[in-house]
C-alpha cells in the first residue's frame, strides 16, 4: 500500500462516507486533508504571534483553528459537501479579514489574506464553479478592505494586486479542472453502469456480483432441476427461410423464454441454436427446484401453443430431469455460467427422445414433485448412455 493510499485510509476513518456519486469521495478526502493541515497551522501561527508579543493576533488565528476543527466535526455529523464548504468559507474569510484589520493592513499582517484563497478552491472542488465565483468575490472584497486601511499605500497596492490576480487565476483554473473532472467521472460512471448491465444480461446477477468481487465462482453439487427445449422440425423449417427471418423467429422465442423464466424464478443458462437450457436451484438454492421448473415447463408449452413467433407456429419438445449438478464460470473470453453433470445429460435425453408439444420427465422428477402434478406414464424409453428408463408425460397441475 502506497503512502497516499495509507493516508486516504486514515482519513476515511474520520467519517468520509461512501456516496452514490463516486467522484465526490476524493474531493471530501481532499477537503478533510486540507483542514487536517490547516488546523495545526492555525494553532502554530497563534502560538508564534503570542510569543512575539501579539496575543490579539494569536487569538484570531487560534479562533480560526477552532472553527476549522468545528467544520470537520460538522462534516462528520452531516456529510454534506455544501454545508462543509459553507462553514469552512465563513470561518476562513472572517478570520483572515479580521486578522488583517487587527494587524493594521496587508503589509503588517504578512499578507495573511492569502489564506482566503483556500475558500474558493474548496468551494470549486466540493460544490462547483458558481460557488467558487461567489467565494472569490468575497475574498476580493476582504483583501480590498484590509488594503484600504494599510498605511503603506504603495506596497499594499502591489500586494493587493498580486493577491487578487493570483486568487482569480488559481480559482478559475481549479474550477475548470473540477468541472472537467466531474464530467469525465460522470461519463465513466455511465459507462460502468452500461458494462454492469451487459454483464448482468450475460450472467445471473448474483453470479456477476461474485465475479466482480474477484471470487472464483463454483457452485455444487446441489440439487437442481434441468430443462431442455428445442423447436421440432427446425432444420427443415429454417432451410426455407432467409437468415434474417430465422433470427427474428428465434429472437421472438427466446425473448418470450426470458420473460417466462423471470416470472417463474428460474434461470435460462444458455441457448444452442434452436435449443434452450433452463435450470432451477442454481445459482440461488431452491427447496423445490423440480416443482418450480415443472410449472415453467407447462407455461412454456402453453405459451408456444397459444401464439406465433414472427408469424410462425412453433412446437417444442421439452424434457425435464432432477438431480445433483455443478455450476461454474468457464473460460476466459466469452465466458458463461454453465451447469454440467449426469443430471444435465439426462435432461437433454428427455428432450431428444420426447415428442413435439409434450413435456417428458424422468422418474426423479415425478417423485420430487409428489402429488402436485398429474402425469401420464409413457413407459420405458431407451436413453443413450443410460439404457431403458421409465419416463412420464407431464400433463398439468394435479386436479384437486
Amino acid at each position: 500500500m502506497s503512502v497516499l493510499e495509507r493516508w486516504w485510509s486514515l482519513v476515511d476513518h474520520l467519517g468520509v462516507p461512501d456516496v452514490e456519486v463516486a467522484h465526490q469521495v476524493l474531493p471530501r478526502r481532499v477537503a478533510i486533508t486540507s483542514m487536517l493541515i490547516g488546523v495545526p497551522a492555525c494553532f502554530a501561527n497563534a502560538a508564534m504571534d503570542t510569543l512575539v508579543g501579539h496575543p490579539e493576533l494569536g487569538l484570531v488565528t487560534g479562533t480560526l483553528g477552532i472553527w476549522l476543527a468545528g467544520a470537520l466535526f460538522a462534516h462528520a455529523v452531516r456529510p454534506d459537501s455544501f454545508a462543509l464548504a459553507t462553514v469552512f468559507g465563513i470561518g476562513n474569510q472572517a478570520c483572515t479579514v479580521f486578522y488583517g484589520l487587527v494587524s493594521g493592513g496587508l503589509v503588517d499582517s504578512g499578507a495573511n489574506a492569502l489564506w482566503g484563497i483556500t475558500t474558493p478552491l474548496v468551494a470549486a472542488v466540493l460544490i462547483g464553479p458558481r460557488a467558487a465565483a461567489f467565494w472569490l468575490f468575497v475574498q476580493i472584497l476582504g483583501v480590498t478592505l484590509v488594503a484600504a486601511i494599510d498605511p503603506h499605500e504603495e506596497i499594499a497596492a502591489r500586494i493587493w494586486f498580486n493577491v487578487v490576480v493570483v486568487c482569480a487565476f488559481v480559482s478559475v483554473a481549479i474550477s475548470v479542472f473540477a468541472n472537467q473532472r466531474a464530467v469525465a467521472l460522470t461519463l465513466a460512471e455511465h459507462e460502468r453502469e452500461r458494462a454492469d448491465k451487459l454483464l448482468f444480461d450475460v450472467l445471473p446477477k448474483s453470479v456477476a456480483l461474485r465475479l466482480k468481487a474477484g471470487e472464483v465462482v463454483t457452485d455444487g453439487p446441489v440439487a437442481v432441476a434441468v430443462l431442455f427445449a428445442d423447436v421440432a422440425g427446425f432444420t427443415s423449417m429454417s432451410a426455407s427461410m432467409s437468415p434474417e427471418a430465422v433470427v427474428r423467429m428465434l429472437d421472438a422465442l427466446f425473448d418470450a423464454v426470458d420473460d417466462l423464466a423471470d416470472k417463474h424464478g428460474v434461470e435460462k443458462v444458455k441457448t444452442i441454436g434452436d435449443c434452450v437450457m433452463v435450470v432451477s436451484g442454481l445459482p440461488e438454492a431452491d427447496a423445490a427446484p423440480a416443482a418450480r421448473l415443472a410449472s415453467f415447463a407447462l407455461a412454456l408449452r402453453e405459451l408456444t401453443e397459444s401464439r406465433d413467433f414472427d408469424g410462425r407456429k412453433l412446437h417444442l419438445r421439452i424434457g425435464l430431469h432432477a438431480g445433483p449438478a455443478i455450476a461454474s464460470i468457464v473460460g476466459k473470453r466469452r465466458f458463461l455460467y454453465d451447469v454440467w453433470g449426469d443430471t444435465v445429460n439426462t435432461a437433454s435425453r428427455m428432450e431428444s427422445t420426447g415428442k413435439p408439444g409434450l413435456v417428458q420427465v424422468s422418474d426423479a422428477v415425478r417423485e420430487a414433485v409428489g402429488a402436485a402434478f398429474a402425469f401420464e406414464e409413457r413407459g420405458e424409453v431407451e436413453v443413450k448412455g443410460k439404457g431403458p428408463m421409465t419416463t412420464w408425460w407431464l400433463v398439468g397441475p394435479a386436479v384437486a
